[in-house]
C-alpha cells in the first residue's frame, strides 16, 4: 500500500514535521560526526535509508496543511541534494571526508538569510574583513517588526484577490482575457515575493536575537525593477538554494568542461571563448537543477493525480531562462556600444518584463493546477468542498484513495469539468 500510486498517506502536521526534521537531524548529525569516530564509508552506508526516506516522504506522506506540503517538498529536495553532495558526491569526486564542522554548518544555515546589500564589495580592506562596512549599520530584531507587519498586510490583500479565482477561471482568462490573466500572474509574482520575504524576515529576526545585529536586505529585492534576466536571477531573486546549486551543479560542470571539453576546443577557440563556454554550461546546469527541483516539488504535491501533473513545464521554463541569460552575456558588450546607460536600462527593463510575461505561463500553469492560492486555507472541511484534491488541506487523516466511489454525483461532475477544461 505504501508504494501504490492509488493512495496517499495523510498524517497530522506535528507528526509530519517531526518525521521530516528527524531525518534532517540524522543526516546532518552524520556529517558533524568526526571522521575518526565515524569513517566516511560508514556514514555513506548509514545515510542510504535516510536519504531514500527524505526523497520519498514529501511524495507519499502529506500533512493537514497544503502549504506545508509545498514547503517541505522544496526544503526536502534542497536538503537531499546538499547532503547527497556532502556525504557521497564530494568524497567520491575529491577523495575528502564526509564531514562539516559546526561553524561551517552555521554559515550554511544563515548565509541565505544574511545577504550583502546589492553592489557591496566582498572585500573592504587589506585584512580581508568581508563584514567591516556591512556591520556599520546594524539592525535590531525590533526594527524588523514594521516590515513584517507591512508584509502581512500586503499578503492579506493579495490573498483576498487571488482566492477569488478557481483553476477553471484562470484557464478561461488565459484563453479569452489575457489582460486579466497577466494581472492575476503579476499578483501571483508579488504574492510569492511577499511570502518569501516574510519568511526570511522571521529568520533574520531569529538571527538578530540569537547572534548579532546586521544590515539586512530583503530576500527578494524588487524583482519588477530588474533590467535584465541576469539581474533578476542573480541579484534580485532569492538566493536560498545558492550554496546547493553552486556545489551540485555550477562548480562540477565548469570543472568537467575545463578538464574534458576545453582541451578538445583549444585549437579552435581562444582562451576567452573557452572560458565563456565553460561558464555558459555551468549556468545552464544551475537552471536545469532549479527546474528539476521545481518538477519534484509539483510532482510531490500532485502525486496520485497524474492528469494534473504535466512533466517538463518547470524544466522548460528554467532552461529557456538559462539560455536567455547566456545570450544576454554575449550581447551586452555590443549593446553598450550602441546605447547609453539610461536607454539600456529602460529597454532592458521592457525586454525583461516582456520575456518574463511571455514565458511565465510555463511556470504558472503547474501551480494553477495545484490551486496554490488556496493553500492558504487550512480548514479540512474547506478542502472537502473542492473535490478529491489534496490542496488546500487534507481530505482525511487516513489513506485517501484517488477515486471516491461514494462521492456525490454533483461533485464528481465538477471534477470532470475542471479536468476537461484544463486539458483543453
Amino acid at each position: 500500500m505504501l508504494f501504490s500510486p492509488q493512495t496517499e498517506i495523510v498524517v497530522p502536521l506535528p507528526l509530519f514535521a517531526s518525521l521530516f526534521l528527524g531525518i534532517c537531524v540524522v543526516l546532518y548529525g552524520l556529517l558533524l560526526a568526526p571522521s575518526a569516530t565515524l569513517p566516511t564509508r560508514t556514514k555513506q552506508i548509514l545515510s542510504i535509508p535516510f536519504l531514500t526516506t527524505l526523497l520519498v516522504l514529501p511524495v507519499k506522506f502529506h500533512s493537514r496543511v497544503g502549504g506545508f506540503d509545498l514547503i517541505s517538498s522544496a526544503l526536502g529536495i534542497a536538503i537531499w541534494l546538499r547532503t547527497l553532495d556532502l556525504i557521497w558526491i564530494t568524497p567520491l569526486r575529491e577523495g575528502t571526508d564526509a564531514y562539516i564542522s559546526w561553524d561551517q554548518l552555521r554559515q550554511e544555515l544563515w548565509a541565505p538569510m544574511r545577504r550583502r546589500p546589492m553592489g557591496a564589495s566582498k572585500k573592504h580592506d587589506d585584512e580581508g574583513d568581508d563584514d567591516a562596512k556591512w556591520r556599520e549599520r546594524t539592525r535590531s530584531s525590533w526594527s524588523l517588526l514594521p516590515l513584517l507587519l507591512l508584509n502581512y498586510v500586503c499578503i492579506d490583500f493579495l490573498a483576498c484577490y487571488l482566492l477569488t479565482f478557481s483553476r477553471a477561471d484562470v484557464v478561461q482568462m488565459r484563453e479569452s482575457q489575457l489582460w486579466r490573466y497577466y494581472t492575476f500572474s503579476a499578483a501571483g509574482i508579488i504574492s510569492m515575493t511577499v511570502e518569501i520575504n516574510m519568511a526570511l524576515l522571521w529568520t533574520q529576526m531569529v538571527y538578530t536575537l540569537w547572534y548579532e545585529g546586521g544590515k539586512f536586505d530583503p530576500g527578494i529585492i524588487h524583482p519588477y525593477f530588474a533590467t535584465s534576466l541576469a539581474d533578476f536571477w542573480s541579484q534580485r531573486w532569492h538566493q536560498i538554494f545558492k550554496i546547493t546549486w553552486m556545489s551540485i551543479a555550477f562548480r562540477p560542470i565548469r570543472r568537467l568542461a575545463r578538464t574534458h571539453l576545453t582541451p578538445l576546443l583549444s585549437h579552435l577557440l581562444s582562451r576567452a571563448h573557452t572560458n565563456a563556454l565553460e561558464l555558459s554550461l555551468a549556468v545552464l546546469a544551475v537552471f536545469a537543477v532549479s527546474g528539476l527541483m521545481h518538477e519534484y516539488m509539483l510532482f510531490a504535491c500532485l502525486y496520485g493525480l497524474p492528469a494534473q501533473y504535466v512533466p517538463g513545464e518547470q524544466l522548460f521554463f528554467f532552461s529557456i531562462h538559462g539560455v536567455a541569460v547566456i545570450v544576454e552575456r554575449f550581447l551586452a558588450p555590443l549593446v553598450s556600444l550602441w546605447l547609453g546607460p539610461k536607454t539600456r536600462s529602460i529597454l532592458g527593463w521592457v525586454y525583461t518584463m516582456v520575456f518574463g510575461m511571455w514565458t511565465f505561463p510555463w511556470f504558472m500553469d503547474s501551480f494553477v493546477r495545484l490551486e496554490l492560492p488556496k493553500l492558504l486555507c487550512i480548514d479540512p472541511q474547506d478542502a472537502l468542498e473542492h473535490g478529491p484534491y489534496r490542496c488546500p488541506g487534507v481530505v482525511d487523516i487516513a489513506r485517501v484513495p484517488l477515486t471516491h466511489p461514494a462521492a456525490p454525483a454533483q461533485r464528481h461532475e465538477d471534477v470532470v469539468d475542471l479536468n476537461v477544461c484544463e486539458i483543453v
